[in-house]
């Protein structure tokens, strides 16, 4: 909501222990608010980014009634049109309505977890297929989960199906964290199976799945010029290693894209952010961070190789 600068009235949120409480000064209500609404709000905004979230919302909205464009929305849909003038300004880039549409649909009816928003996901096509026009190369995503965003990725861009495509994490969660990173989500991502992951992507013959902690996989991938080097991997000792071995390796033209850079000015109530990406990125870029396009709608943040 920070992000997108609209106006809003409430939001409506069935997440046990949110009713009641605000996120960013707007009051938090359970979906059986809109019944009680006065007739004056226009449109209805759920609030929520992930796929199945925004799925099971709308389903309860439309058990009431409410018809998805005319009675409501979701903020997916308001993040494509707040992002789009950044795009075009300053990465040049005209942006598709049309595959945002098909990259929403696919983040909300693909089997496979997905912890990516699909404003996100898009953001990541549009930068490869503008990309990959001029700078051909392979495509490393450092931090995988369960490769939804991967998969998505992959069916919506030309340009990713035909580069190699390195998916590299340890596939059992975090191994440490340091100070700078959340305790409470120490456990996140351990349920992750490597298995359905390698399942998955077992007749995309381009895409390379490597096992382990960053420090041990990057060595392993020599002699490789990358388009796009995409960072999720949450924490700030990971983020900062692989900005001092992969920036360098990063074609002119290609980018770097950072999840979690942008943090919000306080925490979501029910869960803590990760602010160590954001520490890292400062650090390795020093006076260069405002070369940095941020995307506050995905927490994303990225660098255009120069």
């Amino acid at each position: 909501m920070q992000a997108v600068g609209y106006k809003f009235l409430y939001a409506v949120d069935d997440t046990p222990g949110l009713s009641g409480k605000t996120i960013g000064g707007v009051p938090v209500f359970p979906v059986d608010h809109v019944k009680e609404s006065d007739g004056e709000t226009t449109i209805v905004v759920i609030c929520a980014n992930k796929p199945h979230s925004i799925l099971t919302m709308a389903s309860r909205l439309n058990s009431l009634g409410l018809t998805w464009g005319k009675d409501y929305t979701d903020c997916t849909a308001l993040q494509f049109e707040s992002m789009l003038p950044r795009m075009r300004q300053q990465l040049s880039i005209n942006g598709s309505h049309d595959t945002f549409s098909f990259v929403r649909l696919l983040s909300f009816y693909s089997s496979i977890a997905n912890l990516s928003y699909a404003s996100g996901t898009w953001l990541l096509v549009e930068l490869l297929e503008h990309c990959g026009k001029s700078s051909p190369g392979a495509i490393a995503e450092c931090g995988v989960y369960s490769g939804g965003n991967t998969f998505i990725t992959l069916m919506a861009s030309a340009t990713a199906r035909n580069s190699r495509y390195y998916l590299l994490d340890s596939f059992e969660g975090f191994q440490r964290q340091s100070r700078m990173d959340p305790a409470s989500r120490m456990n996140d991502f351990k349920d992750v199976n490597l298995q359905h992951v390698q399942d998955v992507f077992r007749n995309f013959t381009k895409v390379i799945i490597r096992q382990g902690y960053f420090h041990q996989t990057i060595p392993t991938i020599r002699d490789e010029e990358f388009v796009m080097v995409y960072i999720d991997c949450d924490l700030y000792e990971p983020t900062a290693f692989l900005c001092d071995q992969l920036y360098e390796r990063v074609a002119k033209g290609g980018v770097l894209v950072f999840h979690d850079y942008w943090i919000p000015e306080t925490d979501p109530p029910h869960i803590e952010a990760f602010k160590g990406v954001n520490r890292a990125v400062r650090e390795f870029l020093g006076s260069d961070v405002n070369r940095l396009v941020v995307f506050p709608e995905t927490t994303h943040a990225v660098l255009v190789k120069t």
